[in-house]
């Protein structure tokens, strides 16, 4: 039996994911095992890292037996899938970890592949108490995080006002700025240019949508700005779009939906946890940072017709695989090393009822290493560690099992898990100075 197992652990972010968990400063504590289906590629990987305490398994992810015979012989507590794009091949393996009630991980950032999962395998993980948590790289923890840990400030500070109603203030709008410096992985360019291919305009239209993935309606989504800047803040700090922020908001929407839709159940069985201070009207953005607003205005323009020159010229699909890193491929370390994630947000309350002003939070996010690689393995393993948490110390949402967000199944254990891997720090609190615009 092993605790984790690495599907896919012969790719590039695999390999990363293999490495990191080898090294990692709790290894004595868990089994691991790495799975993928060539078996010389698991010997060369098992030699180069000098994996000799931890097993070997070969499978074939498009073919349910070999799948059964996987988890026959391994037996694993949580599985972390690398194998992408995943709504051409993720599918099987996360239904198997459904049935057998075995916790599932993955870097996903295909909105129609989650989507799926919460259509067709919610349900049947709530019975099995499997927690299935899609998009645990960079796309979408970050976003996921930064959100909720505003929320989680605003509720802590409200804690304190005892002459406020809890009931009637959250957050009500939630802006993000991301500096990324660093590369495109393989496997997320190929996982979108294949969604370009396969869904009709219509249905990859819908999938940018804010509650595509939300249980309950977002009421007043906002549109996405070609230039935008981050309130209050001075000097201005502006962004632009990015191809990326769609789904962000579509998880952050999600997160806030769960917990919306089982707010009642924290009153009742909460144990003491807190639920996070969403708004019923709950709006979050971002924005990609540009040095000023004229460099903001032509990256959102370049992006906005290089997706539709993408969209509706198939040579230029051709041609995009052809120059972006194929899946597999990906930079040195020491490259990889030179890379950093920075996100500030701000997030709004709604007035409080005695001055009719809001509260301001002011949050911060940084991460040290390529984000779309170094970063994302950290992250995508410290979550299926946190799987490992007895069931009776999980949050209350990853208790009842299904598919969940990375806040919603983990938060507070993962925000440790982060801080304590040395790649991340964050900070949040209440800002009491400047005028709202």
């Amino acid at each position: 039996m092993v605790d984790i197992l690495v599907v896919g652990a012969t790719g590039y972010t695999g390999h990363l994911i293999t490495r990191y968990f080898a090294v990692h400063r709790e290894r004595d504590s868990f089994k691991l095992g790495i799975a993928a289906r060539s078996k010389a590629k698991l010997d060369r990987l098992v030699s180069e890292l000098n994996l000799s305490n931890i097993q070997p398994f070969t499978v074939d992810v498009t073919n349910d037996g070999s799948i059964k015979a996987l988890f026959d012989e391994a037996r694993p507590r949580v599985v972390l899938s690398t194998v992408g794009p995943y709504i051409k091949w993720g599918k099987p393996l996360a239904r198997a970890c459904a049935h057998n009630g075995v916790h599932y991980v993955d870097i996903t950032g295909e909105s129609p592949f989650v989507k799926d999962l919460i259509i067709e395998l919610d349900f049947l993980a709530t019975k099995t108490k499997s927690i299935l948590i899609p998009s645990c790289g960079l796309d979408s923890v970050p976003s996921d995080a930064i959100a909720y840990l505003a929320a989680q400030t605003l509720r802590s500070a409200l804690k304190t006002m005892h002459e406020y109603s809890l009931e009637n203030v959250g957050i009500a709008e939630s802006h993000t700025r991301i500096a990324v410096k660093g590369g495109m992985s393989g496997g997320t360019a190929s996982s979108v240019l294949n969604m370009v291919e396969t869904l009709s305009r219509k249905d990859l239209m819908y999938s940018q949508t804010p509650d595509y993935l939300s249980p309950v309606k977002v009421r007043s989504p906002q549109r996405l700005k070609f230039v935008s800047s981050l309130p209050i803040v001075r000097p201005k700090r502006y962004g632009g779009i990015f191809f990326l922020i769609p789904y962000n908001i579509s998880v952050v929407q999600r997160t806030r939906g769960l917990f919306t839709l089982y707010a009642d159940k924290f009153d009742k069985d909460g144990d003491g946890e807190d639920l996070p201070a969403y708004a019923e009207d709950y709006s979050y953005t971002e924005l990609w940072a540009a040095s000023n607003r004229f460099t903001a205005f032509f990256l959102s323009l370049s992006i906005a017709m290089g997706g539709a020159c993408l969209l509706l010229f198939p040579p230029l699909r051709w041609l995009a695989r052809k120059i972006l890193p194929e899946p597999g491929q990906g930079p040195s370390d020491e490259a990889l090393e030179k890379g950093s994630l920075n996100m500030h947000n701000i997030s709004i309350s709604t007035p409080l009822s005695t001055t009719g002003k809001p509260i301001v939070i002011e949050s911060h996010l940084h991460g040290r290493g390529d984000p779309s690689y170094t970063l994302t393995a950290v992250m995508a393993s410290e979550v299926a560690l946190s799987l490992l948490t007895p069931q009776e110390k999980l949050p209350l949402l990853a208790r009842k099992g299904g598919v969940l967000t990375t806040m919603t199944a983990l938060g507070p254990i993962l925000l440790k898990r982060l801080s304590a891997s040395g790649r991340f720090e964050m900070e949040s609190s209440v800002r009491d100075d400047g005028t709202i615009e």
